[in-house]
């Protein structure tokens, strides 16, 4: 799947009458109910640790709509996104003061952009559309940016070990099947976690992986994993 075609094509973005559907947060195409962003939201704040005078870093932040959230719960926060159509909808209707929104990849991103003090960063459902290959130059370029001191969540991580448990029915997993063989599969990478633990590993940083809870609309399907690069 071409993500950045994807993600830039106007009529293939969702409306911003439903912000929530536009970054995929739905079940079975309905938005899902708000307590289950109020439970990713505390999942980021207790993982990382923020609080009100920590500055952080949002990879991959769609519309904003946890840039936000987040922002009102640290000092600074900077939202990132190569798609055009979602940063705007970010500016419009998920800015705040100490809300920095910048259109562009991830992986050319310059230490300017994010603050000196930077040392928290996160993306949530967004490293499935990063390729396996890709992971560990996404970890060099945030050692690089915070000076070699960091934490990175790597929230609602699709399970590869679990994937039969979101295509749950014949007629889902024919279609998962028939969309791999056209390289256009729905989900986009579906990840090992000892994949990305032996990655870590062969970078000398920590790695903890872990479970969602188990109340969260994704926990049957996705993990998170939190790692840590130097000493913060």
């Amino acid at each position: 799947m071409d993500w950045y075609s994807f993600w830039n094509d106007q009529e293939k973005i969702i409306p911003t009458d439903n912000l929530l559907a536009q970054v995929g947060k739905t079940i079975k195409g309905w938005p899902v109910a708000d307590y289950h962003v109020d439970l990713i939201t505390e999942s980021i704040l207790k993982a990382l640790e923020i609080d009100i005078d920590d500055e952080v870093v949002d990879l991959c932040c769609g519309n904003g709509l946890l840039t936000k959230r987040i922002a009102t719960r640290s000092r600074a926060i900077t939202g990132v996104d190569y798609s055009n159509i979602l940063i705007e909808t970010a500016l419009r209707y998920h800015a705040a003061k100490n809300i920095r929104y910048i259109n562009g990849s991830i992986l050319d991103l310059v230490p300017s952009d994010i603050g000196a003090e930077t040392h928290k960063f996160y993306m949530y459902e967004a490293l499935q559309h990063f390729r396996v290959c890709d992971l560990k130059s996404i970890l060099m370029e945030i050692a690089r940016l915070s000076g070699g001191r960091a934490h990175l969540l790597l929230g609602s991580v699709p399970d590869k070990a679990r994937r039969f448990r979101f295509y749950n029915t014949l007629s889902r997993r024919l279609d998962f099947f028939r969309r791999s063989l056209m390289g256009k599969e729905a989900i986009g990478t579906w990840w090992e976690r000892e994949k990305i633990a032996a990655i870590c590993d062969s970078m000398d940083f920590g790695c903890r992986i872990f479970d969602q809870d188990p109340r969260l609309y994704t926990a049957h399907y996705r993990f998170n994993a939190l790692i840590n690069i130097g000493n913060v």
